[in-house]
């Protein structure tokens, strides 16, 4: 099959240049008229070519040269425009890490509810534990750890963000037991029974609007307790002293 190729290829290779010598020999002759438009056509052809490569070559030139003369003109503005985009791309560097590692580390999707870090201007740096709403009896959403210290941002990873599967304090059903116990009756003890667990310091026994995120019961977080925190991300740990209080 590749003989027959290279075979034919020849014979047209060969057909064209016999028409083509002819054509010169007999420039009047039909092949001879045939080829003078062929080549007057592939000439027009480079010549549109290369008038199109030097109009873009002029047009570069043009737009260099009036860019070198705003710059000349408004060094102020330009200089300002560069500061704009380094932070721009300063931000997009440091800021999608940041933002991955809060939706990966730091945010988490339970059973029966979610929990986020969260800034506020009157509570600081906040966990809302957020009960979906098919688990709330009442005008609060679920409880927040607020006043937190900021190094609390990085107990996910110590604790392994696998461990958190199934072990986060949003999966634990006696807490939403205490917390649907508070919303209904009211009380205090589901701030006592989660200030003794986190080894926080308990809050106020009334609900208070977090920003733009609604009501929550509040425990103070400033003191926080992470040898204690961390036995939320062990099992039996955690079993074993949720028995304690609750039974």
């Amino acid at each position: 099959m590749f003989l027959i190729i290279i075979f034919i290829s020849l014979i047209i290779l060969g057909v064209y240049i016999t028409l083509w010598i002819v054509a010169r020999k007999h420039p009047d002759s039909t092949i001879g008229k045939f080829f003078s438009r062929l080549q007057e056509a592939m000439e027009e052809h480079y010549i549109k070519k290369r008038d199109e490569k030097e109009k873009i070559r002029a047009d570069y030139e043009n737009r260099k040269a009036q860019k070198k003369e705003f710059k000349a003109k408004h060094p102020w503005f330009c200089m300002f425009k560069n500061l704009m985009i380094f932070i721009l791309v300063v931000g997009l560097v440091f800021g999608l890490p940041v933002f991955a590692y809060k939706k990966i580390a730091l945010d988490y999707t339970g059973t029966y509810a979610k929990d986020r870090f969260i800034y506020d201007s009157d509570e600081g740096l906040c966990m809302l534990v957020t009960y979906y709403p098919e688990y709330r009896t009442g005008d609060e959403k679920g409880f927040a750890l607020a006043h937190l210290p900021f190094s609390a941002l990085g107990f996910p990873l110590k604790s392994g963000i696998d461990k958190r599967k199934g072990n986060d304090i949003a999966d634990s059903k006696e807490i939403l037991d205490s917390f649907q116990t508070k919303s209904t009756w009211g009380g205090s003890g589901l701030l006592s029974i989660l200030s003794q667990l986190l080894g926080a310091e308990s809050g106020s026994s009334n609900s208070f609007d977090i920003g733009k995120h609604g009501k929550y019961f509040i425990i103070d977080g400033r003191n926080l307790d992470y040898e204690k925190l961390s036995n939320l991300f062990d099992e039996s740990d955690k079993s074993h002293f949720l028995n304690n209080q609750f039974y």
